[in-house]
């Protein structure tokens, strides 16, 4: 393969799940960790509220903490994701972090004037990358990738704003 090839294959592969702003920040495994970026003129901010929970690779136990991936111990469950842009908040529906667990790293950018919100966890086999995009008002989608394969989502879903009858 010429190099010129490996060097578009990992360009390409870089704009499909966003266009970094800065270094990829570490997400503690409890507490609070802050994650930023300057966007153009606009800061993003991300909180991530997290704790960590024993847990043993026993049946019972497994079924209990549904997060954890198993890849380490303790188990770091995600309590709570708020996204600030520009210094207002966005709202994150619940449903879009949840199932995230053992979330090891995150980092923002840019792609076709969407913010995206990157976050990584798990590890080896269990390991995991979630795609937030966002405009200015609000969450528009959530992809999931596999760990090993950052070209193919194994979810996708998408946020709707609600409509108020009058």
């Amino acid at each position: 393969m010429k190099p010129i090839t490996l060097i578009g294959i990992v360009l390409l592969i870089s704009c499909q799940i966003g266009e970094p702003q800065g270094q990829s920040s570490k997400v503690a495994s409890s507490g609070l960790t802050r994650v930023t970026a300057t966007l153009g003129k606009a800061r993003a901010e991300a909180l991530f509220r997290t704790s960590v929970v024993e847990v043993s690779v026993s049946g019972e136990e497994r079924r209990k903490f549904v997060q954890c991936t198993y890849s380490r111990l303790p188990c770091s469950l995600t309590e709570n994701v708020q996204v600030l842009l520009a210094g207002k908040e966005v709202f994150i529906p619940r449903s879009a972090y949840s199932d995230l667990g053992d979330i090891s790293a995150a980092e923002f950018g840019v792609v076709n004037s969407s913010i995206i919100l990157t976050i990584k966890g798990g590890d080896a086999s269990e390991a995991y990358i979630a795609v937030l995009t966002f405009n200015e008002q609000r969450l528009i989608e959530r992809r999931l990738y596999s760990g090993e394969d950052a070209k193919h989502p194994l979810e996708i879903s998408h946020y709707y704003q609600p409509t108020t009858a009058d």
